[in-house]
């Protein structure tokens, strides 16, 4: 989902120089990111899974931080699949 937002956001930003660079890098984390969790896929390896898990939970956790800082109104999206994706490797962990 990240991605899709990062492409549109690159897509939209033609005029406005700053924006397009802004989007750029959103772009390449969230491609990064997206190709590292199609490697979970792939690479069945418990350590590699919990690892792309917690970055993911992180950036979660930070977007929903910095949208409140922003005084965005979907701040609890992202917060709220922080800590159901916590939960879920909470879970994990202990099997």
């Amino acid at each position: 989902m990240s991605c899709g937002f990062a492409v549109a956001a690159r897509n939209t930003a033609d005029t406005n120089f700053k924006a397009r660079r802004n989007a750029n890098y959103v772009l390449a984390r969230s491609f990064s990111l997206l190709l590292g969790a199609i490697g979970t896929l792939f690479l069945v390896n418990r350590g590699y899974l919990v690892t792309i898990t917690g970055l993911l939970i992180l950036i979660q956790a930070l977007d929903g931080y910095i949208a409140r800082l922003d005084g965005g109104v979907r701040t609890w999206l992202p917060r709220a699949l922080a800590l159901g994706n916590t939960f879920i490797l909470v879970i994990y962990l202990a099997a």
